[in-house]
């Protein structure tokens, strides 16, 4: 019976151990991970944005929560943020340090019905454990009528053809005053359009009424601020607009367009109002934020014509015109042209581009097409070049080159002609060894001297020792290359040098108040020579140079040198004579009386010219 006991107590230790074990962690994460959520607010109107945030706090970092999808909210997320905090306490003499790391996901969410709504719980995945916040209930009410602020979109044309560019034109009418605002624009996102670059024509004598409107993809655009009128009702209207390229086909419904600002809530106003038995400079206006969308708006894309496309074509649309230029235009077969190719007349010729010149059937015929370029945007044109090699003698010209383009206007396919080159080719000579011997004219073929044998070969190109030339080396050479000499006694001279340059430096460093007081004179006599004549302050500014003077030059601290009675004995004792302590004595009463009592205009004018004196006078005793 004890044995069984005695098992049976061990199991159980061993199961409440294994228990602890796999539990201590889990508790662990549980006490050190805490997940909270808060919101701006829970009656919010129709349409007006509000700030619902989930703080995680922990050792660990959490994941990014995805927020539910629900059709009772717009939800844009918001950057989060990294908080970290420490502190420290004391108990009973020990002390503990606590850090605490907190991130902050934070949703801006604006209601799209009125009513009770609620949001979601949002899973929260932090340290592989998962945690749900617990949904909150949301009052939703009618908006107040807004006839004096609305968002327009609109376009240049209802339809376009594919490529070719349109104007789209946002207005936001303004009746109230607005403490801040923030655009959102997620047309400019669509991969169906393209946004060539667009630098607006500012006007200078206008500039006070152009604003900056900042995108969430960190650009920026410029809109300008002007007056109208709405309904009857005088606004300001911020007008700004982007040129865009469609790339598909089709009737396109654009995104909403929504623009999110704040404006004074009056019920609020006068309800804080009568909640309130002061009115101070402290109250703040009630606020809150509204967010208004722009009307949906459709724009027709049509497809290009098929019919009458040349094979060639480029994508070019709208109307272009072709500019040729060629350098040299003397040369030879096969010497390299440099062909220059301008295009001008479409609006926007970031993405132009011309057909091959390699595949153009006028030039591959007398040319050999090379190191064609992508071209470059210069003002409102764009340039390519490619290398040319005229094939033959017979070639007289670089022919028109055609360049096809579809006509919005008309709806067919146009050519853009450019001029012919004229061009000067000549035959390639053929170089022979005569050239290569720089000889004129072909020497007849009787005219030269048969070969003949010499007996004693190739032995009287060889001479005597008298030919060789004497190299021999050593001391006694050197006197004949005194740079030798020069180059050996540099290396010593250059030591020597830079010892003493060390061994100077090493003094100097050694005494730096003997440094300080050197230059303590010239340092004084310059600050002196600034002071005006008429600075009121000048008898402090006197004095102040002066006391740093003496100070340095008895190598004394500053404090010990503001008074006549702290530098009298170290003067004396350094040979400075009786009257010279008597002026100095003097200098430091005006000095003084000056400061309370005020200085004369000629008292102003002598004091520094005094001091000056006197310095000159105790720097030559030193």
């Amino acid at each position: 019976m004890p044995h069984s006991f005695c098992c049976h107590s061990r199991f159980a230790l061993l199961s409440w151990l294994t228990a602890l074990a796999f539990l201590l962690p889990l508790a662990l994460a549980i006490a050190e991970t805490e997940v909270k959520i808060g919101i701006s607010s829970q009656n919010v109107y129709l349409g007006e944005t509000f700030v619902f945030q989930i703080s995680v706090s922990g050792d660990s970092e959490p994941e990014a929560p995805a927020f539910p999808k629900t059709a009772d909210f717009q939800v844009e997320s918001l950057a989060p943020q990294r908080n970290q905090s420490t502190s420290i306490s004391i108990i009973n003499g020990r002390m503990t340090n606590t850090s605490v790391n907190e991130t902050i996901f934070r949703y801006n969410l604006t209601a799209t019905r009125t009513g009770t709504l609620r949001i979601p719980p949002i899973p929260v995945k932090v340290g592989g454990r998962v945690t749900h916040t617990q949904a909150v209930p949301v009052h939703v009410m009618a908006p107040e009528k807004m006839d004096d602020m609305a968002l327009e979109v609109a376009v240049s044309s209802p339809e376009c053809y594919v490529g070719q560019p349109v104007t789209v034109t946002w207005k936001w009418f303004i009746g109230r005053n607005v403490l801040n605002y923030r655009f959102s624009l997620p047309l400019l996102t669509e991969k169906d359009f393209s946004f060539p670059a667009h630098t607006p024509n500012l006007d200078p004598a206008r500039r006070r009424d152009y604003r900056k409107i900042p995108l969430s993809s960190g650009d920026e655009l410029i809109g300008i601020l002007e007056q109208a009128t709405r309904n009857g009702v005088p606004v300001s209207c911020l007008t700004f607009s982007l040129p865009m390229l469609p790339m598909q086909a089709g009737t396109v419904t654009f995104p909403a367009s929504t623009v999110t600002f704040s404006v004074e809530d009056a019920s609020r106003a006068r309800r804080s109002r009568r909640q309130s038995l002061f009115d101070g400079f402290f109250d703040q206006t009630p606020t809150r934020t509204m967010t208004i969308a722009a009307p949906a708006l459709s724009l027709n894309v049509k497809d290009l014509p098929a019919e009458g496309k040349p094979k060639n074509f480029s994508g070019i649309v709208g109307p272009c015109r072709v500019e040729v230029s060629a350098s040299p235009r003397q040369v030879s077969v096969g010497d390299p042209i440099i062909l220059t190719v301008h295009v001008s007349g479409p609006e926007y010729v970031d993405n132009l581009r011309i057909p091959a010149l390699s595949e153009c059937p006028e030039l591959s015929r007398d040319f050999r097409v090379s190191g064609e370029e992508p071209g470059v945007v210069e003002s409102n044109r764009k340039v390519f070049q490619c290398t040319l090699r005229a094939v033959d003698a017979q070639v007289k010209a670089i022919p028109a080159l055609r360049v096809p383009f579809f006509n919005p206007a008309s709806g067919h396919y146009e050519e853009a002609l450019s001029e012919p080159i004229s061009l000067e080719v000549e035959e390639v000579r053929t170089v022979t060894a005569l050239d290569a011997q720089g000889l004129p004219t072909a020497l007849p073929s009787n005219s030269g001297s048969k070969l003949e044998t010499v007996t004693e070969g190739i032995a009287h190109n060889y001479g005597g020792d008298i030919l060789l030339v004497d190299q021999r080396a050593g001391l006694a050479t050197w006197p004949k290359t005194p740079w030798k000499i020069a180059f050996c006694l540099a290396w010593p001279c250059i030591y020597l040098l830079a010892l003493g340059a060390v061994a100077w430096h090493r003094h100097r460093c050694a005494d730096p108040g003997a440094i300080a007081a050197q230059r303590a004179a010239g340092k004084c006599l310059a600050a002196l020579k600034r002071i005006q004549p008429d600075d009121a302050s000048g008898p402090d500014l006197t004095l102040a140079a002066l006391t740093d003077f003496l100070a340095a030059k008895l190598r004394r601290p500053p404090a010990a040198a503001q008074s006549f009675q702290d530098v009298q004995a170290p003067l004396a004792a350094a040979g400075i004579a009786p009257a010279e302590l008597e002026r100095l004595e003097k200098l430091f009463a005006g000095c003084e009386a000056s400061r309370y009592a005020g200085a004369t205009p000629d008292d102003l004018k002598q004091i520094p010219l005094e001091a000056a004196a006197i310095v000159k006078a105790i720097n030559r005793a030193f």
